[in-house]
């Protein structure tokens, strides 16, 4: 098999992709030069992400810890466990992550949706274009 043939091949039929893996950071700089909004919000989306995950999940792991040491390693009659007040904080900080992160994703995609209109995209054939 022809190694070179097949890259200069893919080089022919694939160019975009392959000048985008080539010059990834001339791009990257590109990018960053006309987009400097949706970097932004990026970074904060990443941000308030992380801090969600960080603090939320650090209170899952503190309500399992708990249980474990209630429990050890004996066995746990499942009836009892699902009254229990332990299993009452695990579910309430499990539904607390979830919400925590579904209201930051809402609130970038509202920013987005501000974005959108301010700057009146449109999506036409699959891209998005300014009019």
């Amino acid at each position: 098999m022809d190694f070179n043939k097949l890259r200069n091949d893919l080089q022919s039929k694939y160019f975009s992709a392959w000048e985008y893996f080539s010059n990834g950071s001339a791009l990257l700089k590109i990018f960053v030069r006309n987009h400097p909004v949706l970097l932004f919000f990026h970074l904060v989306f990443l941000f308030f992400l992380g801090v969600v995950v960080r603090f939320q999940g650090s209170e899952i792991l503190a309500v399992m810890e708990k249980i474990v040491e209630k429990y050890g390693k004996t066995k746990i009659d499942s009836n009892q466990f699902l009254r229990s007040r332990e299993f009452n904080e695990l579910v309430s900080e499990v539904m607390l992550f979830i919400l925590c992160y579904i209201i930051v994703w809402l609130v970038v995609q509202f920013i987005l949706a501000i974005i959108r209109k301010k700057w009146d995209w449109k999506w036409k054939g699959g891209k998005m274009n300014l009019v």
